[in-house]
């Protein structure tokens, strides 16, 4: 129950960002990206300020139709899990969430 709420408001928050700024402010290539993981019943967010979504498959079986055609399109499409560890104080609780971004040109 908690992950179709969780799918649903994502889904809200694009639609009324959408709505504040306009196709054009959002552009093409985000809106891509969202159409495709709504096309397969996926629920679809900017992680930030845009260039980046974050999704959640609501029937998780088709997360592989979303990553290829992601991938066709040109995205990177990278799985996020859950981490099950065990609760936090609370005194020491805090919250960080982030993937980090290695270019081939950092190596060289």
């Amino acid at each position: 129950h908690q992950q179709a709420t969780l799918a649903d408001l994502m889904d809200e928050n694009f639609a009324l960002r959408r709505s504040l700024y306009g196709d054009e402010v959002i552009g093409k290539d985000n809106l891509q990206m969202i159409s495709i993981a709504q096309k397969h019943n996926s629920a679809a967010k900017f992680s930030g300020s845009g260039g980046a979504i974050v999704g959640l498959c609501r029937e998780p079986a088709k997360f592989s139709s979303v990553r290829e055609e992601l991938q066709a399109a040109g995205f990177v499409c990278v799985p996020l899990f859950a981490n099950k560890a065990p609760p936090m104080k609370k005194a020491t609780m805090s919250m960080s969430a982030f993937v980090p971004m290695v270019s081939d040109e950092g190596s060289k």
